[in-house]
């Protein structure tokens, strides 16, 4: 497209980018933004790793004109000196585009090779590396992103952004698994704060709204002083009607080593049971379940590799547990001598894991059991 500008210019073409909701948000480790102020430092990051020279167009953050041109997330459109759409085309398409402003306003003089203006590349904003303490959750595979608003109070900014996705069913049907993420935005550089305590999450929930399984979630710390992983929540509700409300309160410790501050915080949000279009989708973020049969099947007939399973206990008897899964199958659990037990990174006595402690299990599947070699408690 760079390349396309630098030739036309002489014909009068003037481009522009379109800053508009992200449509893949965690790609490269970007989070959707939410203050017009964060859309416009997304452009200013863009500029400097890419060394673009196309003006960018801010899309306002009721994302006005993201609805207006078709809510697609790559579209293409040409707009005459009348201000009428000329040509538009769902997915940009540089050599075809460059066809079509030579139909219209004649070849130019040059036909410059993009490999010659030596633009830049966005590379992801942090590791990827996450602590042992935080297991990688198996997802289902059907989540659909709902409405999240932030309360934006005062000037301090919202240094970790909570994102909220549900199984269709929720939506469907009332009841399912709820996704809750918090991630830190990459625009701040700080990092959460382990020393002072683990991130936690509160819902508040209206006496005839949805019920959750708990409404106080604490993530497990891990042991390093300071990570940048998410905190990751996955857990069940039921009666739920859409458009239903809650609201939830974040408390964390965030640290900039740039600026050389360290922050309690505590951040609250509305969450909206209506599925939310300008969400975006995220992309390879990690393990899903794309159908809750076949993964049952899968998990009865035992793979004999090394997995995940969470879920809660049902019941605990010597070594042996018996936990519901995320799919809502009851599971065996065989504890192997030798078999740690972690709880908000410290060393736990077996005794802890009692009947509605909500655990991790990193083992492996032999014939339709799971012999642990270690366990987190996520949530008692």
């Amino acid at each position: 497209m760079e390349a396309i500008r630098q030739d036309f210019a002489s014909k009068g073409v003037r481009f522009y980018y379109v800053y508009k909701a992200l449509a893949h948000p965690e790609l490269h480790g970007y989070v959707q933004p939410y203050t017009l102020e964060e859309r416009l430092a997304h452009v200013r990051e863009a500029v400097r790793r890419l060394g673009t020279r196309i003006p960018w167009l801010v899309d306002p953050m009721d994302n006005r004109l993201k609805h207006a041109f078709g809510d697609q997330p790559n579209s293409e459109f040409i707009i005459g000196p009348d201000g009428k759409v000329v040509l538009k085309r769902a997915w940009c398409d540089p050599q075809a585009l460059r066809e079509d402003l030579e139909r219209l306003v004649g070849a130019p003089e040059s036909h410059t090779d993009p490999a010659e203006l030596n633009l830049g590349a966005i590379r992801d904003t942090a590791t990827r590396r996450r602590p042992e303490e935080l297991p990688q959750l198996e997802l289902p595979g059907d989540l659909t992103p709902v409405v999240v608003k932030p309360h934006l109070v005062g000037e301090e900014p919202f240094y970790a952004k909570l994102r909220v996705e549900v199984e269709r069913a929720v939506l469907n049907d009332g009841e399912g698994q709820v996704f809750l993420a918090l991630r830190l935005d990459p625009l701040y550089h700080v990092h959460w704060n382990n020393l002072v305590g683990p991130v936690r999450l509160k819902l508040l929930l209206p006496d005839d709204g949805p019920v959750f399984e708990a409404t106080e979630l604490t993530a497990l710390r891990p042991q390093q002083e300071s990570d940048g992983a998410p905190r990751e929540f996955l857990i069940r509700v039921r009666k739920v009607n859409e458009g239903d409300r809650i609201e939830a309160v974040v408390y964390y410790a965030a640290c900039s080593d740039e600026e050389g501050w360290c922050k309690i915080l505590t951040q609250r949000y509305t969450i909206v049971f209506r599925r939310d279009k300008d969400a975006g989708r995220v992309i390879g973020r990690g393990r899903r379940r794309p159908e809750r049969n076949v993964a049952v099947r899968e998990a009865a007939r035992g793979s004999g590799r090394r997995s995940v399973l969470t879920g809660a206990i049902v019941e605990a008897r010597g070594n042996v547990l018996r936990i519901r899964d995320s799919a809502g199958a009851t599971r065996s659990v065989r504890l192997l001598p030798g078999t740690r037990i972690f709880r908000s990174g410290r060393a736990a006595p077996r005794d802890r894991l009692k009947q509605g402690t909500r655990i991790g299990v990193f083992g492996q599947e032999r014939n339709g059991e799971f012999w642990a070699m270690r366990l987190l408690i996520l949530h008692e």
